[in-house]
């Protein structure tokens, strides 16, 4: 029995599928704390074999009992096999280690609280409408640039591990809007500005 495929480069996802959406997700949760976690869709890969990060963002277009797909490292030609947890894309592994998207693209609560309290109220009132939802990460980002009037002036790519060179447009998006919110940012995290 042959796997399903469901794991592609970004720019073949697109020839393949023009009009399908690539962009992350957040769940909306909120109990007794409120808290937001990432649903990963598109995402860079890192080959444990010869440590490279590879060029190109793939797309996660669904799982099989865990298993996303492979790819061949573009450096050395090994196998990279990707699975997830199954359902929502918290993580992925490739071959022994983990990405927690939580980590990688800065995705917490914790996040949106650093902003200060009553900012943070602010952005917990408006996301009470998503509550229980999936919302596209640029759709959080324009509830808070919205709902506290922040306007991004200068923008930077920003890496939040060594081992991956590139993080998705929508994800340098969101850590822009903590960074332009007064976040104090990870010690980990680099940041190079954008010249427009």
């Amino acid at each position: 029995m042959s796997r399903r495929v469901s794991l592609f480069r970004l720019n073949e996802y697109q020839s393949k599928y023009p009009s399908s959406v690539t962009n992350n997700k957040v769940y909306i949760r909120l109990d007794r704390n409120f808290m937001i976690q990432p649903d990963a869709k598109l995402f860079p890969l890192y080959c444990t074999s010869c440590g490279k990060c590879q060029q190109d963002l793939y797309v996660h277009a669904g799982s099989h009992y865990g298993y996303v797909g492979s790819c061949n490292c573009a450096y050395c030609g090994k196998n990279i096999d990707v699975s997830d947890g199954d359902n929502v894309v918290l993580f992925i592994r490739t071959e022994g280690a983990e990405i927690r998207f939580d980590r990688l693209y800065l995705i917490d609560w914790k996040y949106i609280e650093d902003m200060g309290r009553d900012r943070a109220a602010l952005v917990e009132r408006e996301l009470k409408q998503h509550k229980g939802r999936f919302i596209y990460l640029d759709e959080l980002c324009g509830v808070i640039e919205n709902t506290l009037n922040i306007k991004i002036q200068e923008k930077y790519s920003f890496s939040t591990d060594d081992r991956y060179l590139l993080l998705p447009e929508d994800v340098n998006r969101w850590i822009n809007l903590l960074y332009a919110a007064g976040v104090k940012l990870p010690d980990y995290v680099k940041m190079k500005k954008i010249e427009v």
